[in-house]
């Protein structure tokens, strides 16, 4: 039996944020003396634009991290539910002809069976410096690297693979000790 991965979707967050916006936004606010390096090394990564879920000037603006946390749930969570339906109008699937739900590679639901939805979505658009002091090398490269998506897989076991099926041959999990409570939301 294999286990096949259908073509994946993607939904990225709706706001465009350029490397030039953060450039400029980390000259006003910050001052370090390997700034110079830093914005160098971040418009290395040739990466023009990411896709962040609120403007440059609301992900600023939210003061506290139990605000930014939540904000990033919130759209992370709003991204893969589109992702997951998507997925599923893309195979002509239905909720009820999954067996299991995989969210972001942290919980498992679902009947024992023959199909899966694999959903998963991030938000690293909260990591993005909005508080004054001492900016750090990887506040800059973080924010000039990444961007908030989801994306989702419908995956289906089935006797024998065609050519040109992508074939799960082998799996495993990394759980860092004592960081299931990461996420705390008062």
């Amino acid at each position: 039996m294999d286990v096949v991965i259908g073509r994946p979707v993607v939904v990225w967050a709706p706001c465009g944020v350029s490397t030039d916006g953060l450039e400029q936004d980390i000259r006003a606010r910050f001052v370090h003396p390997k700034l110079k390096v830093w914005l160098r090394h971040m418009r290395g990564t040739g990466v023009v634009e990411r896709s962040w879920s609120a403007p440059l000037a609301v992900i600023i603006g939210r003061k506290g991290i139990w605000v930014r946390s939540r904000a990033a749930y919130e759209a992370a969570r709003d991204r893969a539910v589109t992702a997951a339906g998507q997925a599923l109008v893309h195979f002509g699937l239905g909720p009820g002809d999954i067996d299991v739900l995989v969210h972001a590679v942290r919980s498992l639901r679902g009947r024992g069976g023959g199909r899966g939805l694999v959903v998963a979505a991030e938000d690293l658009s909260t990591l993005y410096r909005n508080r004054p002091g001492e900016l750090r090398m990887q506040d800059g490269l973080y924010s000039g690297l990444f961007g908030d998506a989801a994306g989702a897989a419908v995956l289906s076991a089935v006797e024998q693979a065609s050519a040109g099926d992508l074939v799960v041959e082998d799996v495993w999990e990394l759980v860092l000790p004592s960081s299931a409570d990461v996420f705390q939301f008062d």
